[in-house]
């Protein structure tokens, strides 16, 4: 390693790193409720010189995203590394107290590290080496720490609508220092079902028509959807579709409160997982077709589909926008880049540079980017659904993104 390389990563200080991921975890940042440790990471960044903007999100004031930005000379390539501040839910089976942040060993414990405060912290503590090891940069590096990943990337979109974005990307996603190229896209949408209803004591002699027991026939006709995209070897079962979410009751607003009444309002809402470029126009009207069908056999039913951000309202508050998969061939210069990096800090080949199993069969704010003109991928510290966080991975992800950063902000256009 250069004695340059060696006195940039001398920057970048395991206490202060640990520090920043216990300081981020204890802010509870579930979807719609990140300001405050958005706000905290802009003060952590200004506190150590770097430019920040805070932008609120469109339409959605008080919810803002962070830009923290090392301007270079704009004789060269701009880098962004990006992250999420909002969280995953708490599962009722989470062993013990998931706001007890603590380190035992190696490892430190806390909800909402593995997703994704300590890719977070990694790229956070990488931007500022850079800075403190006074690289001069002729591209700017730029830091986003945004909200609403988990709600269709609410944040990255609307950064994108407004022009920020870099000339790569580096999303620090769960992908355990592998160099993750390629991953799904994802859509959610809802179907409503349209019923008739009448009082429990008139059935007899009442035409009525049961909402949730016609939905039954829509989820049983959605099995035999087959969609419209050439298939892949390498992703293997997408597209996939799952119903993950039901609700009915009378009216639109679901009422509950008259069980004797035959519903006469239901919904689903389905996710799917798409290919990279799968065209979500056309995956809508291959389940249009299916339903079709089961209407010309069925002449009571009646359903209707709406699109994101109809998934977005009160009764479901998830996805705003579609998300995008991104497929960036493995043998470009920028994933082997980072691999070069990689081995110089690791001494060893990352497990794999392309497609990540089962990580490629997420999607992430990097589709966002990627279709605002980036090219993007992935390189994280942590293991998808695992409560620990392996430090050293959290400071060798720090290191190799410093480097990558201090190569890719220095070279010419």
């Amino acid at each position: 390693m250069s004695e340059v390389h060696t006195q940039l990563l001398e920057q970048i200080d395991r206490a202060e790193v640990v520090q920043l991921m216990m300081d981020l975890q204890r802010f509870q940042s579930f979807s719609g409720q990140e300001a405050e440790a958005v706000r905290f990471l802009a003060g952590w960044f200004e506190e150590r010189g770097m430019e920040v903007e805070l932008i609120d999100v469109a339409d959605e004031p008080g919810r803002p995203d962070l830009v923290a930005r090392l301007p270079g000379s704009g004789r060269g390539p701009s880098l962004m590394l990006n992250g999420h501040l909002d969280i995953d839910p708490v599962p009722l089976n989470y062993p013990g107290d998931p706001w007890a942040c603590y380190e035992e060993g190696d490892l430190l414990y806390g909800h909402g590290l593995m997703n994704m405060k300590a890719g977070v912290a990694a790229l956070a503590s990488a931007a500022v080496a850079v800075k403190r090891a006074g690289v001069s940069l002729t591209g700017d590096l730029l830091v986003t720490g945004v909200v609403g990943e988990l709600q269709g990337g609410v944040g990255a979109y609307d950064l994108v609508q407004r022009g920020v974005v870099a000339d790569y990307t580096i999303v620090c996603e769960p992908s355990e220092l592998e160099v993750r190229t390629i991953h799904s896209g994802a859509i959610q949408m809802l179907v409503h079902v349209t019923g008739q209803s009448a009082w429990i004591g008139v059935l007899h002699r009442e035409k009525y028509v049961n909402a949730i027991e016609k939905m039954t026939r829509v989820i049983d006709a959605l099995k035999e959807v087959r969609f419209s995209v050439p298939l892949r070897d390498d992703l293997v079962g997408l597209p996939r579709m799952v119903v993950g979410g039901i609700m009915g009751g009378l009216g639109r607003d679901y009422g509950h409160g008259r069980p004797a009444y035959v519903p006469d309002f239901c919904t689903i809402i389905l996710e799917v997982r798409g290919l990279p470029g799968q065209d979500w126009d056309q995956t809508r009207e291959d389940i249009e077709v299916a339903l079709r069908r089961l209407r010309s056999q069925d002449p009571e039913l009646n359903y209707e589909i709406e699109m994101p951000p109809a998934t977005y309202g009160p009764h479901w508050r998830s996805m705003k926008v579609p998300g995008h998969g991104i497929d960036v061939p493995t043998d470009h210069d920028f994933p082997q880049t980072v691999r070069r990096h990689h081995i110089e800090v690791l001494g060893a080949e990352p497990a794999n540079v392309g497609f990540q199993n089962p990580g490629s069969y997420a999607w992430t704010d990097a589709g966002h980017f990627t279709r605002g003109g980036s090219l993007a991928i992935i390189y994280g510290p942590t293991a998808n659904l695992v409560r620990t966080v392996d430090i050293e991975k959290v400071m060798n992800c720090a290191r190799v993104l410093a480097l990558t950063a201090a190569d890719i902000c220095t070279r010419g256009k």
